[in-house]
This record gives structure tokens, C-alpha cells and sequence, in this order.
């Protein structure tokens, strides 16, 4: 049995199945069907999510219509009818404040925003406070909490604002699509619209000589405990997919000729995240061509199997929801079009009564243990460095920074960009962690950092070279 992080996780999911369900059944998803599926979810007579069940209603109705859109190139929506519009008030002092004699807080605090009561208890004059956190850090009791809307707190770029009516709005010229702001919403009020529809019909309707081609990410090891990529393998081989490959082969195309771009370039930051090349290609052109020309990992497998079958079609699965959004580049669409997360592949292999656990293992194309290890950070700044070893490329020295989470990213290259480091390589991963963080994984457990690396450990490629001499014909 999985389980689940979070309600909303739980809730999306069998929405999402719901919607694969009449999919798989050749149906398409009207109006009428959406309404079934909303009265399916929502029964009554009392809601089981939101508040009343008018308003649970008209919430469900609008997350299906934003996970139908899957042509709209922003992926990342807010619903403002679940928007809770959280409190963002900064520091408050709450009733755990004890009115001690010491009054630290008060001595801490810079702007002398902190006055104390009748009672002896502290008090925080909002003209004046700064939310600089001192007084919170001074304080023995803990008693004074920083509160902040959590979508705010998690978008390390402030594309992520409020109205004026205080709900959730995204700057979405600015959006990277990372969906940290989506894994933090306790609402399920900011979601990812999807392309399982559209894979749905692929795999339903088939034309003559088409194959159709699942990329996994290899986070996917780190996903449910007790499965295996092979047990996953073989549960999307029963869903309609005829090959499943990793990610991982791509990855150790993309460390090869990343670590040869690297000695050309002299400075070099990854492009095997999305959101991240984005990030930098908006916030700090001055590197545009310092980023690596190379394609993702999924791309460069995508253009590979493309290359050898041209009836072929690719759709990736991962953790990642600005994976969706590199889907639609001009660059990579026609490799691999399509782009679905493992929350949506558990809602297709529910619609399927696929159980994961009882899946038989099966044959995939495997990469090495360094295109494993891309899922977590620091797995691309190891490969890159084996690659250059593997290529006999011994007279340059990499001195590489793994960052991952926005705020880390934007502090690295910042620094690059400014010339106040001299760091030569750059792996940027916007999610925490690496891709083991993304919005779109069921878990995000620090333990599954060590799934990957145990996973990484099994393939039957410990080097690069020889996943491309046994997977990539010359």
C-alpha cells in the first residue's frame, strides 16, 4: 500500500485517476464527465476537503479544468477559491511568552519595535519592525514565531505574491516552474496542469509501426520502498508503453559532453535542470553562454531513440514539473513531447488496478551508477568529474559547487556573476535536494537520497563508458 505525504496528495491523485480512467475507456473528458467525476468525489451530503460542499465542488471542478489545460505553457496555476490566504505577518510574539524580567527580545531588537506590557509580556510594533528575526532568536521560550504564507516562504525568486484581496498570485514571467510553491500550499490551491490525457490517447490510439517510449527519471528508485525500477518497469510496460528506458543513459551522454564543454568553456553551469537553465536565462543573462548547450538528460536520450526509430515517441516521467514546461521548447518537443509526473503515473496505474508491489520485474535499458546518481544533488558534478577521468582528460582541474533550492542556486551563481568566487562548474538543481525534491515525487523524505545511491550501486554499469558502449550504437 502507498502512502501518501498529504490529503491533498491523496486527493489530486484520485482526481487524476478518475480523469485516467474514462481516458483508458476512449472517452473524451466533457463537461458531463467532468461533472460525474466531481459528483463521484464529492457525494455529500457534507464535505470531505473543503469547508461546505458547494465550495468543494467548485474547487474540484476548476483543479480538473487546470489539469485538462495541458497547452498552456505556464504550468503553475493558482485556484483562488481554495486559497486560504494565509496570515503573513511576519514576527508576532504568541501565548508562550513567559514576561520575563531579562526581556531579551527587547534588547535584541534594532529598530526598538519591541515594547513591554502591564502584564511584563513583549509586545512587536509592526510600523517598526524590520523582520529581521533577532528578537526570535533572543528569545529563552521560543515565544516569538516567524509566520509566513508557506507559497510565499518557498519561492526563493518572489514570483509568487498576493493580490488584493491577499490570495496566492504568480508572476508568471517570471515563473520557473519549479512547483515549490505547489509541494508547499497546505490547500491543494496552487497545482501543475497535466498532460495525462493526451498520453492516454497516445497510448490508446496507436497508429501502425508507432512505439511508444517511457522515460524514467531515476529518482524513481527513491519513490515507494520495497519497489523496484524493474517493478516499475514492468507496471508501465502494462499501461501500453512498449520500451521503458532511464533517464540515466541520457545523463551519462550529457556528463560525456558536458565535461568536454566544461574544458572548452572554462565556466560552465549545467542545463540538466529546466527550471534552473530558465532561472539563469532570466535573472542573470550576463551567463547565458556559460550554461551548458547540452540537452537534459531526457532530451539527449529522447533525440538518441529518436534517431533509431523514427516512429518513435517519447514521454518522460519524473519527479519534475518544470519538466512540463521544457516539453514545450522548440528545442526539445520534437524529441520528447510529452512530460508526466510519478504522482500522475500512480493515478494512471490506480485508473489500471496495476498493483506496484505485485508487478513482475522486467527488462528496461539501465544506465551506469553515475547517470543514477544525477536524481540527487551533487550525482552530476561526480559524473562529470568520472567522465573527464574516463576520457583521459587529466590537466584540467574541476572545482565544481553542487547547489540545490532556489535560494542556494541564486546565491552561487550570484556570486559567479559578480566574480566573488571562482568556482568553474555550477550543478544547479532548483529543487531541495536535487530532482529527489521535485514537486511532482510522492516522497520527500531525506532518506531517499540513500535509495538513490543504493539503487545507483545495483546497475550493472558502474562507469560511464560502459552504459554507452552497451546502450549507444556508434
Amino acid at each position: 500500500m502507498i502512502k501518501f505525504e498529504a490529503q491533498t496528495q491523496k486527493l489530486k491523485i484520485d482526481i487524476l485517476s478518475k480523469i485516467a480512467t474514462f481516458a483508458f475507456e476512449g472517452k473524451r473528458i466533457d463537461q458531463q464527465i467532468i461533472n460525474q467525476i466531481v459528483l463521484d468525489l464529492c457525494p455529500g451530503p457534507k464535505a470531505k476537503y473543503y469547508g461546505d460542499l458547494e465550495t468543494e465542488r467548485t474547487i474540484i471542478t476548476k483543479i480538473i479544468s487546470i489539469l485538462l489545460d495541458s497547452k498552456n505553457e505556464n504550468i503553475i496555476h493558482v485556484i483562488k477559491e481554495a486559497c486560504n490566504r494565509c496570515p503573513d505577518d511576519g514576527y508576532f510574539i504568541s501565548k508562550s511568552c513567559q514576561g520575563c524580567v531579562a526581556h531579551k527580545c527587547q534588547c535584541a531588537c534594532p529598530k526598538q519595535a519591541i515594547t513591554i506590557g502591564h502584564d511584563g509580556k513583549a509586545l512587536i510594533d509592526k510600523s517598526k519592525c524590520i523582520n529581521c528575526g533577532l528578537c526570535a532568536k533572543a528569545c529563552p521560550f521560543n515565544a516569538i514565531i516567524n509566520r509566513q504564507r508557506p507559497c510565499l516562504s518557498a519561492c526563493a525568486i518572489k514570483t509568487m505574491g498576493m493580490d488584493q484581496g491577499k490570495y496566492a498570485q504568480i508572476n508568471k514571467n517570471n515563473c520557473v516552474n519549479c512547483g515549490a510553491c505547489l509541494n508547499a500550499c497546505p490547500f491543494d490551491a496552487i497545482i501543475d496542469s497535466s498532460q495525462i490525457v493526451d498520453v492516454i490517447n497516445l497510448l490508446v490510439n496507436k497508429v501502425k509501426n508507432q512505439k511508444v517510449y517511457a522515460i524514467i527519471a531515476p529518482a524513481i528508485a527513491s519513490q515507494i520502498p520495497g519497489v523496484s525500477i524493474s517493478q516499475f518497469a514492468a507496471a508501465i510496460k502494462g499501461l501500453g508503453f512498449d520500451v521503458v528506458a532511464e533517464a540515466a543513459i541520457g545523463a551519462d551522454m550529457v556528463a560525456t559532453n558536458e565535461s568536454k564543454e566544461l574544458v572548452e568553456k572554462k565556466l560552465l553551469t549545467s542545463s540538466c535542470c529546466p527550471a534552473f537553465v530558465k532561472y539563469v536565462k532570466k535573472f542573470h543573462p550576463s551567463l547565458i553562454n556559460n550554461i551548458s548547450h547540452n540537452l537534459s538528460p531526457m532530451a539527449a536520450l529522447g533525440q538518441y531513440i529518436c534517431s533509431q526509430n523514427p516512429n518513435a515517441v517519447c514521454v518522460f516521467i519524473g519527479p519534475c514539473t518544470a519538466k512540463k514546461m521544457e516539453s514545450q521548447w522548440e528545442t526539445v518537443k520534437k524529441y520528447v513531447p510529452f512530460s508526466l509526473t510519478f504522482v500522475e503515473l500512480i493515478a494512471m496505474l490506480q485508473a489500471k488496478n496495476i498493483d506496484l508491489f505485485k508487478a513482475q520485474s522486467t527488462d528496461l535499458y539501465t544506465g551506469s551508477y553515475f547517470g543514477r546518481i544525477f536524481a540527487r544533488c551533487g550525482g552530476l558534478s561526480e559524473a562529470v568529474v568520472q567522465a573527464l577521468k574516463e576520457q583521459n582528460i587529466n590537466d584540467f582541474v574541476v572545482n565544481g559547487v553542487a547547489c540545490s533550492g532556489l535560494n542556494e542556486c541564486a546565491r552561487v551563481v550570484t556570486e559567479i556573476e559578480q566574480k566573488k568566487s571562482d568556482k568553474n562548474f555550477v550543478e544547479g538543481m532548483c529543487c531541495v535536494g536535487g530532482c529527489i525534491g521535485g514537486a511532482g515525487s510522492l516522497t520527500h523524505n531525506a532518506a531517499t537520497k540513500f535509495s538513490i545511491n543504493i539503487a545507483a550501486k545495483t546497475s550493472d554499469s558502474q562507469t560511464i563508458k560502459q552504459s554507452l558502449e552497451k546502450n549507444v550504437k556508434k
